[in-house]
């Protein structure tokens, strides 16, 4: 093994990195993944990088299928790379981070990537997994094997801009400010809302580009309220409700096939690995097409790809939701009371409460819930919350609740919190 410290062009003096030659190897199990690991560790405490070189095929294979080909998991260059192109990655790297540190001298996060959203530099309380002890040793425990310094995540995959405020922007919100990753995932353009004015799809005057491009501003600001970490858009057409035109529209999110967005979506839980993510359930918790079709996208890529510690999807209980025809009455809203048929399918909406799974206390953010719909502004008429205000929102709205659909923590039900389990 040797070490390197060569610096390519234009980037910063990366680490030392330690370069394992597998020049030969015919072979790697268990055992040889564990050691190849316990080196990466090793390498850590010293502040140097791991990078394998001359990988034959079938190693390469084992290695990829357990993910040590990836560079956050060796801090080094992976593959074929000789001494000469063995250095660690510049942290930063990447759209909007390249060779550029924060003021307390941190590199900012980024993720590479075409579609990587707006960064943010990670907060100095920020939640991560344990990283290694700082001491210099030169052995190393079992739990060393797994340690890593990715942060907690959550990623939300959400249909519409204005979504991600109305059904998940409290924990947002409040894991944000918890120092946690929040990634959020939105589908569709958005291009079925209202128009500038008030004009509705199918409308003279209405244009689905315009709206799309006004809607993707609210979005980013909405995000900015709930201090989203990364945005990332999947833009699909917009779909519109059940059963108009839009549905079967070129582009549409509906007609899209799963596997395409799944495929699209499998690489966005590649690249952040998240440990909770969020979606609606299956009905799209009340029928609309794009939701269903968030789900079922979330649903294909999650079993594309490696276990996610815990997925939930979005709901609400009956109680709350058989309470909702008043609430409206209470500020005024238009209401007709629906008929026999309407009222046994909305009281198919939701769970009954003791099916819940998860309770979130978001009271502490219900105001910045509020503002996150509030950048909404030009789909206000049709956003019923925010004819309440913000005391009144904030009274009404301070719970976020879940059905838990996937786990490997144990973590016992009900429970309060997302990442109940995770640390």
């Amino acid at each position: 093994m040797t070490t390197t410290g060569v610096r390519p062009p234009g980037r910063r003096r990366a680490r030392r990195a330690v370069v394992i030659d597998l020049d030969g190897i015919t072979c790697c199990d268990s055992g040889g993944i564990t050691v190849l690991i316990a080196w990466r560790n090793i390498a850590r405490q010293a502040h140097a990088g791991v990078a394998p070189a001359a990988v034959p095929e079938r190693v390469s294979r084992v290695s990829g299928i357990v993910g040590l080909d990836r560079p956050e998991i060796f801090s080094g260059t992976a593959g074929t790379a000789g001494p000469a192109d063995a250095v660690a990655p510049v942290e930063g790297a990447g759209p909007r981070g390249q060779g550029t540190e924060t003021p307390e001298g941190r590199a900012p996060e980024a993720v590479p990537g075409p579609r990587a959203g707006r960064v943010r530099p990670p907060d100095a309380g920020a939640a991560t997994r344990p990283s290694a002890p700082s001491s210099d040793r030169s052995l190393f425990t079992p739990e060393d094997l797994f340690m890593t310094d990715r942060p907690l995540t959550l990623m939300a995959v959400h249909a519409h801009p204005d979504d991600e405020a109305t059904g998940t922007g409290g924990v947002l919100a409040r894991y944000a400010a918890e120092g946690i990753r929040t990634v959020l995932v939105t589908c569709t353009d958005g291009g079925c809302g209202d128009g500038p004015g008030g004009v509705k799809p199918g409308e003279p005057g209405h244009d689905p580009a315009a709206v799309a491009l006004m809607r993707r501003r609210e979005l980013e600001a909405s995000c900015e309220v709930l201090k989203v970490s990364h945005l990332e858009t999947l833009d699909y057409a917009d779909s519109g409700m059940m059963g108009w035109p839009n549905n079967d529209a070129p582009g549409s999110f509906w007609r899209t096939p799963v596997e395409e967005g799944a495929a699209r979506l499998a690489e966005l839980l590649r690249r952040y690995r998240p440990d909770v993510v969020v979606t609606y359930d299956e009905n799209g918790f009340y029928g609309h097409p794009d939701h269903i079709q968030a789900n079922r996208i979330t649903m294909a890529a999650l079993a594309m790809t490696s276990p996610t510690p815990k997925v939930y999807w979005t709901t609400a209980p009956r109680s709350m939701m058989q309470r909702f025809g008043e609430t409206m009455r209470e500020f005024g809203a238009d209401w007709q009371e629906p008929d026999p048929a309407e009222a046994a399918a909305m009281a198919e909406i939701g769970l009954p409460d003791e099916e819940i799974t998860t309770w979130v206390d978001t009271s502490a953010f219900g105001a910045q819930k509020f503002d996150a719909l509030a950048a909404h502004a030009s789909q206000g008429e049709n956003i019923f919350f925010l004819k309440m205000g913000r005391q009144r929102f904030t009274e009404l709205m301070g719970v976020e609740t879940f059905v838990r659909v996937q786990d490997t923590t144990g973590a016992a039900v009900p429970e309060n919190d997302l990442f109940a389990g995770l640390r």
